[in-house]
């Protein structure tokens, strides 16, 4: 019985009876658990976020903030990734831990994941070229019909695909029909990332094996910068990085040593986000591209989506 299963079946039944099933369906391996008062209550939490997650779209709730992405050797803004919130009502703004697991789990990702690349795509058409704008993707998007959505979107926003780029885990890569999906979409000109490298499924063998345009560096290999290693091991990432013809990004960096440390480890070649804060609005208010560094990311090759948006009307 999955979890979908299990919240659905709650409905039907006392309270009790449905989170005790609740429980059962989120028990993995086929173990026995012990249903305590704790657990019922985290249950119950789980529901009534899953009941709130089933009308959020529909209800206008969800929103993007937007990560400036920094040039090391400019620190200049050169582009931005994508983040998610939930504005919830009573809840206020819900952390994506709280929700993204719930989504996958029961399948409500695929619809919040579609919104996020569209919202994304019509925002970036706004933004001056060549900045370009970074999203994250769940397991359940990278499927063959992704490669029409992000066809059809760049088309209709007349975006060039070079300014587009999508970020997986080394996790999903280990799923074999993502490889000939990740192949498809840089046919397309656009820019695939590994994402999280350092930690978990991140491995050498997917730099050397499969096609990424961007390695990002997980935040926990940026954290020991102030340790006699951390500085070394960064520096060894974005030189293999390089020498594979791979642009790095580093992630997590909070403070001007940790720039700095990054810069100095020839990392300033490459590609770094700078933990500003996230901008708000979809104009990028207080926090502009800077237009003497910001460019799209180069890759040989011809690219597909060239024409340019057409000009606005000013006429009131």
């Amino acid at each position: 019985m999955s979890a979908t299963h299990g919240s659905r079946l709650f409905r039907g039944v006392d309270k009790k009876r449905g989170l005790r099933l609740l429980a059962a369906a989120l028990a993995r391996g086929g173990r026995f658990e012990v249903f305590d008062a704790g657990r019922r209550d985290r249950l119950a939490e789980r529901l009534a976020v899953e009941d709130d997650l089933r009308h959020a779209l529909a209800l206008h709730q969800f929103e993007l903030h937007y990560q400036p992405l920094v040039d090391l050797e400019s620190e200049g803004i050169v582009g931005f990734e994508a983040l998610l919130r939930w504005r919830h009502p009573e809840r206020g703004i819900v952390p994506p831990l709280e929700f993204i697991g719930i989504a996958e789990d029961t399948g409500l990702i695929r619809p919040i994941g579609s919104w996020v690349l569209a919202a994304a795509c019509a925002d970036l058409a706004e933004w001056p070229e060549p900045v370009y704008l970074s999203v994250n993707l769940s397991a359940p998007q990278v499927s063959d019909g992704l490669v029409d959505d992000v066809e059809q979107l760049l088309t209709a926003h007349a975006l060039r695909a070079d300014r587009l780029m999508l970020e997986i885990t080394g996790r999903l890569m280990l799923d074999a029909p993502a490889a000939p999906v990740v192949a498809r979409l840089r046919a397309l000109g656009v820019h695939v990332a590994l994402g999280g490298f350092g930690t978990g499924y991140s491995s050498l063998s997917l730099l050397a094996h499969l096609p990424f345009d961007v390695v990002k560096l997980d935040r926990m290999l940026i954290r020991p910068m102030a340790e006699e290693s951390g500085p070394v091991l960064a520096a060894a990432v974005v030189e293999l990085g390089r020498a594979l013809g791979l642009r790095v990004i580093a992630e997590g960096i909070e403070t001007r040593e940790q720039l700095h440390e990054c810069a100095g480890s020839a990392a300033c070649s490459a590609r770094a986000t700078s933990s500003r804060s996230p901008c708000r609005s979809r104009r990028l208010d207080g926090c502009s591209p800077a237009r003497s560094t910001a460019r799209a990311p180069a890759r040989a090759g011809r690219t597909r989506h060239r024409r340019r948006r057409p000009q606005r009307s000013r006429a009131a």
